[in-house]
């Protein structure tokens, strides 16, 4: 289906241009090789008669077979894709030649009875088949396993063939198969161009150095790479490789593509950012990640069957410097939070590196480590190596007067235990200035004064941790049950006046979209009938530096239905019926 949308684009916009009108049919049955055969032609004459790539594939057909129609459609395949007719001629610039007809014959084999040694051996021998570059370069296997069941074997060169290529051959055959034994259905198009097209339009533009932009490109991206961080180490010596398989199975398989879906990439991109983190998490050292890719950018490749698989190295993003270059950029953000989800979640060496470049901005003078970790798991803080790097990391700021302190989440007193105390302690020794706690405020959760005294009491008396303050749950979808409405908000903030130290006190804030987190009182406006409070800014952002309203415009917030009195909800009832007429009209 994805082919056939390609089909029907509009060509590129450079269509006419010499490099777009190169990739054309040629009609001449033979070209020089690709670069992607080149390397595997080069490896061919460093070490003749390999196996290294020998490309079998194995299937396991079951049911009624109409073997006479199999090996018809199968003689059809070999037609339609001139790779599966070619082979190599020329020993200091060789070509890819096409045949004009397939001497390729479908080999066949009585397996029944035979037992699975004897299959699993013809699978190995495939695996081991070595085969003469000067053709024919496919071998195929028709064996008979039971009366109903067979095992088809097509092994062919690397050289003519690579993962895409099956994908288009397993299409093909079975759309073949289908016409052969005497079904319906049309005929697979052919494809637009041969192989033999796209390798002389490649050599063509490599000869008129089209390819630079993209090997200048190449050449900035991998700049500066330490010697030892590909595939050889410093020394030019191979690496020894490893192969890792974890089975997820088929509900986890489904999460990644789901999350794949709702981002806009494919599972593969997500897969790879996925383990671009992994590997680059535990120390700030160079990494290099190595990926094959299909490399048929033009749709009119999309069918074609042959290699053009394309080996890169990609360095993946040093999302820390980047932060730090935007902040040595804007030195008007003084204020930084560090959290990632959790800064212990970063192994502690790579943590105080970053920590480390942003001290050395002059312009930041605030920075909050927010970690859920303090109570979650504060043993973390407990650690020696993360005491000793805290001292070293705390001594910083106190020699320029750089504020540094730790965020942390608690919402019921019974997680303010001991080890939290102890692991505050910690921090405060090793010179964090103060550690803070942002609470929330939801249905069930510190809505009572109470219950929001119970924690600040627990938090100031027994770990040392200053209550900062406790926002509403925010208008998202799905949350209407936990919401809590602003007046509720403000008279939890009044009852609990008076009962801490000021610098004590928690604000309660609501986190309004567009504007920001305000404390509960600051409303300009509040119909609380209707639970409509109306908000302003105090501060203009970069897309309203020339906005004469921007510090005049009231932003809405609103309270949940269920929070409402009847006269409210009947109120929003309308809205929503006179809504539906003017979409319905």
């Amino acid at each position: 289906m994805l082919r056939e949308l390609a089909a029907a684009l509009p060509g590129p916009e450079n269509a006419g241009s010499p490099d777009a009108d190169g990739l054309r049919p040629r009609g001449t049955g033979r070209a020089p090789l690709s670069a992607a055969q080149r390397r595997i032609w080069l490896e061919e004459q460093m070490w003749p008669g390999t196996a290294a790539y020998t490309v079998p594939e194995a299937f396991l057909l079951r049911g009624p077979l109409d073997e006479a129609a199999f090996e018809a459609a199968l003689d059809e395949l070999l037609s339609r894709h001139d790779s599966l007719r070619g082979r190599v001629e020329g020993a200091e610039h060789p070509e890819l030649v096409v045949e004009p007809r397939s001497s390729v014959g479908l080999l066949r084999s009585d397996l029944r009875g035979a037992g699975e040694a004897a299959v699993r051996g013809l699978l190995e021998q495939a695996g081991r088949r070595v085969f003469d570059l000067s053709g024919p370069l496919v071998e195929t296997t028709l064996a008979r396993t039971g009366d109903e069941e067979w095992v088809f074997l097509f092994t062919a060169h690397h050289l003519i063939v690579d993962g895409w290529s099956f994908d288009i051959l397993w299409r093909d055959l079975e759309a073949l198969y289908r016409l052969h034994a005497g079904g319906s259905g049309p005929r697979p198009a052919p494809p637009q161009l041969a192989y033999t097209d796209f390798a002389r339009w490649e050599n063509e533009r490599v000869a008129a150095d089209a390819h630079r932009p993209h090997l200048d490109f190449w050449r900035q991206e991998l700049a500066g790479l330490p010697p030892g961080t590909g595939p050889l180490a410093a020394d030019g010596a191979a690496r020894e490789g490893e192969r890792v398989t974890v089975r997820l199975g088929a509900e986890l398989s489904e999460q990644p593509r789901l999350c794949a879906a709702g981002l806009g990439v494919t599972p593969f991109v997500l897969t790879l950012t996925a383990f671009a983190l992994a590997v680059t998490s535990e120390d700030p050292a160079e990494r290099v990640i190595g990926i094959e890719v299909a490399g048929r950018a033009d749709h009119r490749l999309a069918d074609v069957v042959g290699v053009d698989k394309q080996r890169l190295r990609l360095r993946p993003a040093d999302r820390q410097e980047a932060i730090l270059g935007h902040l040595r950029r804007t030195p008007g953000v003084r204020d930084v939070v560090v959290s990632g989800g959790d800064v212990a979640n970063v192994p502690w060496p790579r943590l105080e590196s970053f920590l480390m470049r942003l001290l050395e901005i002059d312009s930041v003078r605030d920075i909050r480590l927010a970690s859920k970790a303090l109570v979650g798991l504060p043993q973390h803080w407990l650690q020696p190596k993360v005491v000793a790097g805290l001292q070293r990391v705390a001594g910083v700021p106190g020699e320029r007067g750089v504020h540094l302190a730790v965020h942390t989440h608690a919402n019921h007193a019974r997680s303010v235990t001991p080890s939290v105390a102890e692991a505050t302690r910690a921090l405060l020794g090793a010179g964090v200035r103060d550690v803070r706690n942002q609470g929330v405020l939801m249905r069930g959760v510190n809505d009572s004064a109470a219950a929001l005294l119970d924690l600040c009491f627990a938090l100031q008396d027994e770990a040392g941790i200053l209550p900062y303050y406790f926002y509403m749950c925010d208008m998202v979808p799905g949350a209407e049950h936990w919401r809590t409405s602003l007046t509720e908000a403000q008279e939890l903030q009044h009852a609990i006046m008076g009962y801490l130290p000021g610098y004590a006190t928690p604000r309660i804030v609501c986190d309004v979209p567009y504007v920001g987190k305000r404390w509960v009182h600051q409303a300009v406006e509040y119909e609380r009938e209707r639970g409509i409070s109306y908000w302003t800014k105090n501060y203009r952002t970069r897309v309203e530096s020339d906005d004469p309203e921007a510090l005049t415009r009231r932003y809405p917030f609103y309270d949940p239905l269920s929070t409402l009195p009847e006269k409210g909800w009947r109120w929003w009832e309308k809205q929503a019926t006179a809504q539906e007429r003017r979409e319905c009209a």
